[in-house]
């Protein structure tokens, strides 16, 4: 393998929380991932969703590479069936207190709650952001920064959460471990994003891409954006790809 292709999940494979799945283009996604291993280019997740939902789409996917989790919190490897925390535990003390501190306000209801299954970073998440823009999301992830400003954590969103890691740790973490075990140049890496929580991926990659539902900022940070959206948008992102490797 002498690249990697990093795929964020929401907003890029999906349209979001409870939203169904297009199988058939994610079907057509699948495809693509054996004709890029055959020249050498693997694909693979980097997301801010849990172990156990990226393992998921990795085997509904057919990747067995090392999965990014958590927002660069965790890297995950489907073979062995091992993880590995990115933070120390000394750092994860900060999203303790901090996950203490919001459980301890009037913040949380039956419209925004804790992501289920994180083990190592925190998510709010619920339909309180079902609908909202990136602009919506951004205001309200900034507004519960200045709120907790006193805790040592890093902060970013996703089309339908906020997601709370280690400080210092997002997802550009999890890419350069994974780069690291297989020895494969950052130069030889791209990342296919849509949202602030992938500003950490981008940060590393040689080169990043986005549908066009992609926020403005990370779209400021891309050398392509799709003129198709979501799934329909990383197809043609890897078609791309597969059509000319001088474009990774």
């Amino acid at each position: 393998m002498k690249a990697i292709v990093f795929c964020d999940i929401d907003g890029c494979l999906s349209y979001g929380k409870n939203c169904a799945f297009d199988l058939p283009v994610l079907a057509q996604i699948r495809d693509r991932v054996p004709r890029l291993a055959k020249m050498d280019i693997g694909f693979t997740l980097c997301t801010g969703r849990p172990q156990p939902y990226a393992e998921a789409m990795s085997q509904m996917l057919g990747t067995d590479l090392p999965l990014v989790c958590e927002g660069g919190s965790l890297v995950y490897e489907p073979i062995g069936d091992t993880y590995r925390p990115m933070a120390d535990v000394d750092s994860m003390q900060g999203i303790a207190e901090l996950q203490s501190a919001i459980q301890n306000s009037d913040l949380l209801n039956g419209d925004l709650y804790f992501e289920v299954g994180n083990a190592f970073s925190m998510c709010l998440t619920g339909p309180a952001f079902a609908g909202c823009s990136h602009t919506e999301i951004r205001a309200e992830m900034d507004r519960l920064m200045a709120l907790y400003s006193d805790y040592p954590v890093s902060w970013s969103h996703s089309t339908n959460a906020i997601d709370v890691t280690a400080k210092g740790i997002d997802k550009g973490t999890g890419v350069r471990a994974i780069c690291a075990d297989y020895d494969i140049a950052l130069a030889q890496t791209a990342g296919i994003g849509d949202s602030n929580g992938d500003v950490g991926m981008f940060n590393v990659v040689a080169r990043g891409y986005c549908p066009s539902n992609a926020s403005d900022e990370l779209k400021s940070l891309s050398s392509y954006i799709s003129e198709k959206s979501y799934m329909e948008g990383t197809l043609a992102i890897l078609h791309e790809i597969e059509k000319n490797p001088d474009f990774l």
